[in-house]
């Protein structure tokens, strides 16, 4: 049976439209994967982002600090040369010998008496020397000496008084012939008695222009001297002004292990007395509302990179628009011996977790430590609130607002930079 006309028609344009239908089909799941990215890439700017990190932040304040300690002064008792015994920064018990100064004119008794010393070791020298080339005759000569004393008692027990007589007479002789090759005639001797004399008062000169310098306290030693010693003491904290504090000019750090040049009546050394001192800081009342007395404060004193532990013992009133800190610390007294005027960080809070940039927060609530980030999952945004633990200028530590739900933030995510005007779903090209 033969197919109508009509029916080919009718199959080939439903096979048509069928077709049709495809490919639109296509053409729009490709405009709506495609055209969006095709259009972002000619038109658009590439969105930066960043990954989390485990980092640090500090709530700090940077400013001077000012050493107070009780310190023993040690003065030159006379114009000269200090030669150091103890170290900088070494401790130091009650009557340790700290130092030795000499008077000036001291290194010219030094050289006599090395001259001295050396003329002395000569002269014996020479006196071995004759004993050694002439030791066989000497020998033979204590020899005869021995058989003339064995003489003088055989006629002593002859009782012939004449013969012991003319044998001591040559005992006598023999015992200056054997001087007189050994070179002991006593001249040697007397030789040598005379420059051991000499040096005897040479030491003894030595001995008045020199000074050994003794501790009275025990303590650190440290020989750099600024003339605050007497002003910058704890019993005074009380009346210090920012003024003051202010006014003092930041000193060298003295460190030598050869001499230095003192002078009569002025300090050369000191001992720090205590193992407790304190650092002063003058604050402003906004930097200062913060800390109250009793607090434990971290303090880095940065001229030597390393943070010590302290309490707060003092805070003034208002004094000249600031306020005064005093921080106890009995830490890096040794690697501080030699400073007065320090620049300190004072560390109230440290805190530790995800550092993101400030400007990568949404909504940030400081009063509730609130705030939200964009992070990108699978390429698209995703909004999550967060817990701001701290911040600086710059960063802010955060964590999940709530730990016990996966929907928050983790290490190794990826968040936003620049979160402005991103959408929550929006797609994200990094």
């Amino acid at each position: 049976m033969e197919e109508k006309p009509n029916e080919k028609v009718e199959e080939r344009s439903e096979g048509k439209n069928s077709r049709i239908k495809i490919g639109s089909f296509i053409i729009i799941v490709f405009i709506l994967l495609y055209v969006p990215s095709l259009i972002h890439w000619l038109y658009g700017e590439t969105i930066s982002t960043d990954i989390v990190r485990i980092g640090e932040l500090e709530d700090s304040v940077n400013t001077d600090g000012y050493f107070v300690r009780n310190e023993e002064v040690l003065q030159s008792p006379f114009e000269g040369t200090c030669i150091p015994e103890v170290g900088e920064g070494e401790k130091v018990a009650v009557n340790t010998n700290i130092a030795t100064v000499l008077k000036d004119d001291s290194d010219s008794i030094l050289e006599a008496l090395k001259n001295k010393e050396l003329d002395i070791i000569k002269a014996k020298q020479e006196k071995n020397k004759n004993t050694e080339i002439f030791s066989e005759d000497i020998v033979k000569i204590e020899n005869e000496i021995g058989d003339k004393v064995k003489l003088v008692i055989e006629q002593g027990n002859k009782n012939s008084l004449l013969k012991i007589g003319q044998i001591k007479d040559d005992i006598d002789e023999l015992i200056q012939k054997k001087a007189t090759i050994s070179g002991d005639t006593g001249s040697t001797d007397t030789y040598i008695n005379s420059l051991q004399k000499e040096k005897e008062k040479l030491q003894l000169q030595m001995r008045m222009n020199t000074r050994n310098i003794v501790s009275k306290s025990s303590g650190i030693i440290s020989y750099t001297t600024d003339g605050y010693e007497n002003m910058l003491r704890s019993s005074a904290i009380k009346d210090i002004t920012p003024k003051f504090l202010e006014s003092i000019k930041e000193g060298k750090n003295i460190n030598f292990t050869g001499s230095k040049t003192v002078e009569a009546g002025k300090p050369f050394a000191k001992v720090i007395k205590d193992l407790d001192c304190y650092i002063l800081a003058a604050l402003t009342p906004s930097k200062a509302e913060r800390y109250k007395v009793g607090d434990s404060i971290d303090i880095r004193i940065n001229e030597i990179s390393k943070i010590i532990d302290s309490t707060i013992e003092y805070k003034s009133e208002k004094i000249d628009g600031k306020i005064i800190l005093a921080f106890r610390v009995n830490q890096g007294i040794s690697e501080t011996s030699g400073l007065r005027k320090v620049n300190v960080d004072i560390i109230s809070k440290h805190y530790k977790g995800y550092r993101v940039p400030l400007n990568s927060l949404l909504n940030i609530d400081m009063k509730n430590m609130k705030a939200k980030v964009v992070l990108v999952k699978s390429n698209y945004a995703t909004i999550r609130d967060v817990k701001i633990k701290g911040t600086d200028e710059e960063f802010a530590i955060v964590t999940s607002l709530d730990d016990k739900t996966k929907n928050g933030i983790g290490l190794y995510d990826i968040y936003v930079c620049n979160p402005g005007n991103i959408q929550e779903g929006q797609m994200i090209i990094k």
